[in-house]
């Protein structure tokens, strides 16, 4: 089994959709698709988003898919299908919405004030 190959049954496993993993990762989609083996720079992008996978198991055939000293604090960095970056950024779009709808109010009122 290729490098690529675990990395998409680990995916599999954790029930993890390849374009989530691509998102997380920074990687271009169809990545797992093409080429056998990983360069140590994507190599060490997975294992930073994913620290509960093995590089025992990942590189070297051995031990566990999984590290068995895991905690909720290793699992991928994901909440309903999204990064934490993806969510962030949704929260700081919402917010500059309201407060351009909280200054339209507020410049609303003193023109009503005015007028009284």
């Amino acid at each position: 089994m290729t490098h690529k190959e675990k990395i998409l049954k680990y995916l599999n496993y954790k029930g993890i959709k390849p374009s989530v993993f691509y998102r997380n990762c920074n990687f271009s989609n169809g990545f797992l698709d093409s080429g056998k083996s990983l360069g140590s720079d994507k190599l060490s992008v997975i294992l930073d988003n994913y620290q509960d996978l093995s590089i025992d198991w990942l590189l070297r055939d051995e031990g566990e898919m999984l590290l068995s000293d895991t905690s909720n604090v290793n699992e991928p960095k994901l909440i309903y299908g999204k990064s934490v970056k993806d969510l962030l950024y949704e929260q700081f779009e919402e917010n500059r919405i309201l407060k351009l709808e909280n200054k339209s109010l507020k410049e609303t009122v003193e023109n009503l004030k005015k007028t009284e």
